[in-house]
């Protein structure tokens, strides 16, 4: 495999791993599955199991590959509603090419973080199911956030530092 389809195959094995875990581990969950849970960690909302698990597919699954799309392959067909910095400099037909194949590398590693996200939310959410009563570990919570914020930002400077001032 090239360097160049490793974004494609790497976001392709994310989704099928974050969809079969989602799927593997939903027979775990009680039939009424606490969502969202208020600031000291209980409970203030529920779905069904079914509800959840089609949601969390949705999530970690459906929207990665919607942003994806969106970052990596809609710059393909509507070239001119790109926005970056210095666009013209980095749209000129002798780097449209590599461009737009960087955006959509780098959509693929975005979508990458989400789906996992969204699969670490999800283990977030099995382990607090097995409390009785339900109980969300906050700490664990926040440290899953720090993670994807952290690892969010780091993507959005690749793209800026990719897309920097030309040179004159």
């Amino acid at each position: 495999m090239t360097d160049s389809r490793l974004p494609y195959f790497a976001f392709g094995a994310v989704l099928l791993a974050v969809a079969t875990y989602i799927l593997a581990s939903a027979g775990d969950l009680p039939p009424q599955v606490a969502t969202h849970f208020g600031a000291r960690g209980m409970p203030d909302a529920w779905m069904s199991r079914y509800g959840y698990t089609v949601y969390m597919l949705a999530f970690g699954v459906a929207f990665p590959l919607f942003i994806a799309a969106a970052i990596g392959a809609l710059p393909r067909v509507f070239p001119d509603r790109v926005s970056l910095p210095y666009r013209d400099y980095w749209l000129a037909p002798e780097r449209r090419g590599a461009t737009l194949a960087y955006l959509a590398a780098h959509a693929c590693w975005l979508g990458c973080g989400t789906s996992l996200t969204a699969a670490a939310f999800h283990w977030l959410l099995l382990r607090a199911s097995r409390l009785a009563p339900p109980r969300l570990e906050i700490d664990l919570f926040l440290a899953i956030l720090a993670v994807s914020l952290v690892l969010l930002l780091a993507w959005i400077l690749a793209l800026f530092l990719r897309f920097r001032r030309p040179a004159a």
